[in-house]
């Protein structure tokens, strides 16, 4: 049961929320959704904004609080 707890208690750093929005967009491709849809234009957005941002790492927690 603690391992449970540490693992919830921990945060995905920004590398790992960008490779997560990516591997999104990847699996929006293999699954043929429209590439300017509303799905795939928001997610191209996040990783978008997340590369562009100064300090990732906190716009890395918005994208998790969103995400989660």
């Amino acid at each position: 049961m603690s391992t449970q707890n540490q693992l919830a208690d921990t945060k995905p750093t920004y590398q790992e929320i960008e490779q997560a929005l990516i591997n999104v967009v990847k699996a929006g491709i293999y699954y043929r959704r429209p590439k300017d849809g509303k799905f795939m234009q928001s997610y191209k957005e996040r990783i978008k904004k997340l590369r562009q941002a100064e300090d990732p790492r906190i716009c890395s927690q918005t994208n998790y609080d969103h995400i989660s």
